[in-house]
């Protein structure tokens, strides 16, 4: 008996295995957006993908692609209906054979998705530019703009990290050796946040052998995980785009990491943040996990008409029923040496990552036991 999902592979036209050669949607357009999403990230996706329709422009083409391992036919079917322009395509890209037998490492909230965007040079070969944009953006202006720009010879263009920047400028921070030391950055403030970048495909396939990008990845552990490969590699031929395109928030609301920042990019963030063509919720900021997060009026403006909207509802229910029972668990805690070193190992456990990571999470699990049980 046929599953539901043999149905649809036959009404879709959907085939994991098919997946060998990835040509241009539209005729006549060569350019691309790129996304990279699992299944459990897939409700964010969904957000980037109604953003760029609610601000695309009729007379261009979009021809979207989003990379995967693990999306269910269920779920593409959710994405593809959502998004009704007809200039608008959402495609799907099973990246399995590219990355088999590869280890990447991972910390924090990362996972082996964001190292997809390494791939865009071998899966886009058909393109001339793909702009890449990260699952946890929100777009607020027609980024149909963002391929015209002239790359003059750089292999892609990213606006400056302003978090990352703004600790090269504390001098308690170390950023700037680590840009300097590590990545070999002649100029360590220099440096691209890669959530929206946009790639000159043919100019990186014709200096750079296929998949080098990422078979960097076995090569190196660094600490931004592929932006610093990206930063690294094309050091010096990344073309500075306006802040504008990739306006980070305060991940820590309301500290202002960019408080730090020189004068003049003080000032540009400070006036991109009054309008923003792209906002990046960064580090897991997206409103419906973070109690007071910066700029959720507008999230939420897009979340409301989005088929995941109950989904970002219970995510948030789940995030506020759980401050409201740590905060009063932690209350009735007896603040004694073992509550100080499990406040330490919480601390480590974020700051590490390995083996080191490991052995401090279990440490915390440990303690919070001991405590929670006493």
């Amino acid at each position: 008996m046929a599953t539901l999902e043999q149905a649809e592979c036959e009404v879709y036209g959907w085939d994991k295995q098919e997946n060998r050669e990835l040509k241009p949607f539209f005729s006549g357009n060569p350019n691309a957006i790129c996304l990279s999403s699992s299944e459990a990230y897939a409700p964010f996706a969904s957000l980037v993908l109604q953003s760029i329709a609610s601000h695309s422009n009729p007379k261009f083409k979009y021809d979207i692609v989003i990379l995967t391992t693990d999306i269910s036919y269920k779920t593409q079917r959710v994405l593809q209906q959502s998004v009704k322009n007809k200039n608008i395509s959402v495609r799907f890209f099973y990246v399995n054979r590219y990355i088999q037998g590869l280890n990447f490492f991972t910390w924090a909230h990362f996972t082996k998705n964001t190292y997809f965007r390494l791939l865009i040079p071998d899966i886009f070969a058909a393109y001339k530019k793909v702009l890449y944009l990260d699952s946890d953006v929100l777009v607020c202006h027609d980024i149909s703009l963002l391929f015209e720009e002239n790359l003059n010879g750089c292999y892609l263009a990213a606006a400056l990290d302003t978090h990352v920047v703004s600790y090269c400028h504390i001098k308690s921070r170390t950023s700037y050796q680590y840009n300097k030391e590590t990545l070999g950055l002649k100029d360590p403030t220099m440096y691209f946040q890669m959530g929206v970048s946009l790639f000159d495909v043919c100019k990186i396939n014709t200096d750079f052998p296929p998949l080098f990008l990422i078979n960097c990845t076995q090569k190196y552990r660094f600490q931004w995980l592929d932006q610093d490969i990206l930063n690294k590699v094309f050091a010096e031929k990344i073309k500075q785009l306006p802040n504008k395109w990739n306006v980070m928030v305060a991940n820590n609301y309301p500290t202002l990491d960019e408080y730090f920042l020189p004068t003049e990019l003080r000032k540009e963030y400070m006036e991109a943040r009054l309008n923003p063509y792209i906002i990046h919720y960064i580090g897991r900021a997206m409103p419906c996990f973070h109690k007071r997060s910066d700029m959720s009026e507008i999230w939420w403006e897009q979340a409301r008409k989005n088929p995941y909207y109950e989904y970002f509802l219970k995510e948030q229910g789940y995030l506020l029923a759980h401050c409201y029972c740590s905060d009063h668990i932690y209350n009735r805690l007896p603040k004694n040496g073992n509550y100080w070193l499990y406040q330490w190992n919480r601390i480590l456990a974020h700051l590490t990552w390995g083996k080191t990571k490991e052995k401090y999470k279990q440490r915390k699990y440990q303690l919070r036991k001991e405590l929670w049980n006493r």
